[in-house]
């Protein structure tokens, strides 16, 4: 038994190690430690390179990865809630099915991420770039979206409750593919902070996700905000 506590522990610095050397070497030790899940748990590797990265099915809670390269990088059904991912290039991330409550995203790039079946709940994207990114089937309540860039993504089938759209960038490019749940608390925070210029994208947002049928309530609802 304490054979097996040790060999739990040098394992886990294996990792941080090898992560800390790039995604060659982290790829590498995972190929050769199969049995082995990755715990990378409250680790600091800000600005590290994991371009293409395997960090799928990965303990990852409360990492720093602040500036850090994960382009291309997997991680896939794994737990990142809490981590620090501000300023990473998350380029073409693969993040399917992946915990990500609670996340900083602030000022990162997301353009192309496949990142859809997700829990987005209470993460932080503002000036994020999710252009052309691809998610449906996910959870963004209570997700802040301030100056992020959304032209192209591609959205559907997700539920988006107590969001402010206000100052969310690229609603009009958004691209729908099903129909989604949008809160009532997200259609008046949206139009009722958003200036004049802003409304007119919110709208087609709004009237592109909801099903048609809801179309005339949304326009009485939202006739009090012009």
């Amino acid at each position: 038994r304490r054979h097996h506590i040790w060999s739990w522990t040098m394992a886990n610095n294996e990792q941080l190690a090898a992560a800390r050397k790039g995604a060659q070497a982290l790829n590498k030790w995972r190929l050769e430690n199969p049995g082995i899940a990755l715990d990378l748990r409250d680790a600091e590797l800000n600005g590290a390179d994991l371009e293409g990265a395997d960090l799928s099915n990965s303990d990852l809670r409360g990492v720093s990865l602040v500036g850090a390269n994960l382009c291309k990088a997997d991680v896939s059904e794994s737990n990142l809630s809490i981590a620090d991912l501000s300023g990473a290039n998350l380029a073409e991330l693969v993040g399917v099915m992946t915990n990500f409550r609670g996340t900083h995203f602030t000022g990162a790039n997301l353009s192309g991420a496949q990142i859809s079946g997700s829990d987005f709940v209470s993460a932080q994207m503002n000036e994020a770039n999710l252009q052309n990114a691809a998610l449906f089937s996910s959870n963004l309540k209570w997700t802040e979206l301030a100056g992020a860039n959304v032209t192209g993504k591609h959205f559907g089938r997700s539920s988006m409750a107590d969001c402010d759209l206000s100052q969310t960038i690229g609603l009009d490019g958004v691209v729908h593919h099903m129909y989604s749940s949008i809160g009532t608390d997200t259609l008046l925070h949206s139009l009722k902070n958003a200036d004049a210029a802003a409304r007119p994208a919110i709208l087609s947002f709004f009237r592109s996700t909801i099903e048609p049928e809801l179309v005339e309530e949304l326009e009485v609802l939202l006739s009090n905000y012009g």
